[in-house]
């Protein structure tokens, strides 16, 4: 494996549009938080690869400068790109690959070129390559390929060749002697570090334990910012009302079935077996007020009730106006 993803470069690439997302049918999209991630690079090829997140997708580009001309953001800024979205179920199949690369490399010193498809159309692929098929030495390749037809053929593909990694062993300060350590698949396995963590960020577990567990002080913040509220004659009865009803709701979809679904209750309509309505109907309500709604109009009188508790509130002497100062003696 010597020489692994450096020599033979200069197969010629092709260029397919940045913009390889999926298109909405004329509907206005809701924001999308975007973020800059991490910037892979080649020096000597002269290209980069940036993987970067948008809304619950990871995207992909692959950059190319002139060999030699350095790789600073100006170069960067002005480079011709090709992007790609990848989604959360081709993240994961992603994440199996580069396992299986590292695996087979470890103990074959080779591997099977494997990809998955992307894009709205499924005419796109991401592809971990070894070379073979891309008229290049032996290596580890990032492919993607656009614009692919029915029979899965293309020449719209861009390639990023992964770079070794260097570990400095043994390093004396005195004499500069040290052992330069090469690892073949070193940039590889960055990159297989930031599959697995945009994986695991878009499954929102993470996010649903914080959610959970901020809950409780979002609800005591609310409450005091209420009290303070209605001490000024602001009346949070229509937020409070929005709020419960916002809950409701999420509960409701959470049954199989959605809501009228086994869990979801709200559903007033005539029983599925036989027998009368006063046998079948939900219990606790009356006919006029069912018994979810008679809940709910409870859980609100006990939010207003709780507004009435004591609620420190801490201001500064400097912001106490048109008070007679004696009173504090």
């Amino acid at each position: 494996m010597a020489g692994y993803g450096q020599n033979g470069y200069g197969y010629q690439q092709g260029r397919a549009p940045r913009n390889s997302g999926p298109r909405g049918g004329g509907q206005q999209r809701p924001d999308q938080e975007s973020n800059i991630g991490q910037t892979l690079f080649n020096n000597q090829i002269g290209k980069f690869l940036d993987f970067n997140y948008w809304g619950r997708y990871a995207s992909i580009e692959i950059g190319a400068v002139a060999p030699g001309a350095g790789m600073d953001w100006e170069s960067r800024k002005n480079a011709q790109r090709t992007r790609q979205v990848i989604p959360f179920d081709a993240l994961s199949d992603l994440w199996d690959i580069c396992e299986e690369v590292m695996e087979s490399v470890k103990n074959t010193g080779t591997f099977t070129s494997a990809g998955v498809k992307v894009g709205g159309k499924q005419d796109a692929m991401v592809e971990i390559n070894n070379g073979s098929t891309l008229n290049m030495s032996p290596g580890i390749y990032l492919v993607i390929y656009k614009n692919m037809d029915s029979g899965n053929r293309t020449n719209n593909l861009e390639v990023y060749p992964f770079d070794h990694s260097h570990i400095i062993r043994g390093y004396d300060h005195s004499t500069g002697m040290a052992k330069d350590d090469i690892a073949k698949i070193g940039q590889f396995k960055k990159f297989y570090r930031l599959i697995k963590e945009a994986t695991k960020a878009f499954t929102m577990a993470q996010a649903h334990a914080i959610q959970a567990i901020q809950r409780n002080d979002r609800l005591s913040s609310f409450l005091a910012i209420s009290a303070v509220a209605a001490a000024l004659g602001v009346d949070t009865g229509k937020e409070i009302d929005r709020t419960l009803k916002g809950q409701d709701q999420s509960r409701g979809s959470q049954g199989s079935g959605g809501r009228g679904g086994y869990g979801g209750g709200r559903s007033y309509g005539a029983p599925r077996s036989g027998g009368s309505w006063a046998n079948n109907r939900p219990q606790g309500g009356t006919f006029e007020q069912p018994a979810q709604q008679t809940n709910d109009f409870q859980r609100q009188q006990q939010i207003m009730a709780t507004m009435d508790d004591p609620v420190d509130i801490n201001l500064s002497m400097d912001n106490l106006t048109n008070v007679d100062m004696s009173q504090f003696k």
